[in-house]
């Protein structure tokens, strides 16, 4: 009896212990009050929102956050009557599929929808970020039930996820989103980027890097199949869609001579028209703002007034669209004299640039290994990928705030690395991709005064906040 009174305890305290589980996360999930309602992420909901309660002829952007940030729909409302202008991009981190299916619901009979994906692997493919749409609607999770059935069950698997980060800044270490450009009060009536936020080209040397633009041709053919039942269904509901490239950073275009065909060969695929020069999205640096993306305030004018143009021809409007072309907004020049610690600046070998210098190898492997301020006298802003990857005698590596740029695979192979310190306190200020920590077990430790601002950063947030960390 003894025995199989055990056996009935541990069977109860077992059947406890798998109900309080997913009851955790459900309470942590949904229960608790709203974290990210002020993030750059919270205006999803007042996005989906202005799409359904906007009535009248409209004209529907949708994309990734060179949307929001790209264009100025007061414009478009002044030189093109009778409609109006919802901006609906977001984070390309929460996928275009995903932004097609907020929209699909939505839309109504003679609404121009114009889809304008950035020109990259991430937002051309089925790619989305399970976590970060859960944040997207925390606080009022019915638009959950406006995606996919496969969209919705993939959800299911970054669920605990989610509850737990959402548990620990509302427990342990509050949410601070400082003064970053991402958050919700960042947005203006339409859905874009108030003016004055983004005034000029932050990155270094004008461009990222660490995210060339290409044009290959070889598509992901579900993700067009996705695109064209939408426009399929666009077209039973009376309305018209259309296909725009995004904004793209002249400097960034490794191949623009191929650009024509690639054009053509879109085209041929997709069962709705491109609207517009393709060249024409191809803007001088200057026009941009802190990714290959986002343009500035005075970018965002030249890239509305060409769509402007684009949309009257399909209305067959021929009216003059007189909107002045801005300045080009002047970059100010670095005066930052400031200098840090250069203890193993012996430990690699440089390559000078104009007016700076990137580590090219290293020399001297160690275990903890600090990544120099300055080299003779001028400042390292980079390392190339391969200068670690592979290195598995080091431990950890010490990144001060004079490096701008950290590229894909940096720590490939890196078998013992366990801790990569970040001192920036402004991770806007580094350009940084989604493959950093591919073929590494490290975390990312950064200060905890600026943890906040890694969480919610453009990139950070969306790729590794599972893996930045304090002391």
């Amino acid at each position: 009896m003894k025995k199989k009174g055990l056996i009935i305890s541990l069977s109860v305290s077992m059947s406890v212990v798998l109900l309080a589980y997913p009851l955790t996360i459900g309470i942590n999930a949904f229960v608790l009050p709203s974290v990210y309602g002020d993030t750059f992420l919270g205006e999803m909901k007042e996005k989906i929102k202005l799409l359904k309660e906007t009535d009248g002829k409209r004209i529907i952007l949708i994309g990734g956050s060179s949307v929001p940030f790209g264009v100025k729909s007061s414009l478009i409302e002044e030189n093109i009557a009778n409609y109006k202008v919802i901006n609906f991009g977001m984070y390309a981190s929460l996928g275009s599929n995903v932004m097609l299916d907020f929209a699909k619901a939505r839309i109504n009979q003679d609404d121009i929808v114009i889809f304008m994906p950035e020109q990259n692997v991430q937002t051309l493919s089925m790619y989305y970020n399970g976590k970060a749409l859960w944040q997207a609607l925390d606080g009022d999770f019915s638009s959950f039930w406006l995606l996919n059935h496969d969209t919705r069950q993939r959800m299911y698997g970054d669920l605990y996820s989610f509850s737990q980060e959402k548990f620990k800044f509302t427990f342990q270490n509050k949410l601070d989103l400082g003064d970053t450009i991402y958050q919700k009060s960042s947005f203006e009536k339409h859905g874009d980027i108030k003016e004055g936020l983004a005034n000029y080209n932050i990155m270094y040397d004008q461009v990222d890097p660490t995210m060339n633009i290409t044009f290959d041709e070889n598509f992901d053919e579900n993700f067009l199949s996705y695109v064209n039942d939408f426009a399929s269904y666009v077209r039973t509901k009376g309305a018209h869609m259309y296909y725009r490239f995004a904004p793209m950073n002249k400097k960034a275009v490794k191949d623009e001579d191929t650009l024509d065909h690639y054009y053509e060969v879109l085209q041929d695929k997709l069962e709705l028209d491109i609207l517009g020069n393709p060249h024409d999205a191809i803007l001088d640096s200057e026009w941009f703002y802190d990714t290959n993306f986002h343009l500035n305030d005075a970018g965002r004018i030249m890239n509305t007034k060409q769509l402007i143009k684009d949309i009257k021809l399909t209305l067959d409007d021929t009216s003059i669209t007189e909107i002045e072309d801005p300045e080009k907004p002047v970059i100010p020049e670095d005066e930052n004299t400031k200098d840090g610690d250069n203890s193993d600046v012996d430990c690699f070998t440089y390559e000078e640039k104009e007016d700076y210098y990137v580590i090219t190898s290293l020399l001297n492997e160690k275990e903890d290994i600090v990544v120099p301020y300055r080299y003779n006298g001028k400042k390292v802003i980079a390392f190339s990928a391969d200068v670690f990857a592979s290195h598995k005698r080091i431990k950890t590596i010490r990144i001060q705030d004079n490096i701008r740029y950290l590229y894909d695979y940096s720590f490939n192979g890196c078998s013992a690395l366990e801790r990569i310190y970040l001192d920036n306190l402004n991770p806007s200020s580094i350009n940084v991709s989604g493959n950093l920590l591919d073929g590494c077990n490290a975390d990312i430790y950064v200060p905890k005064e600026a943890y906040s601002k890694y969480i919610q950063s453009y990139v950070f947030g969306a790729y590794y906040s599972d893996r930045i960390k304090t002391e």
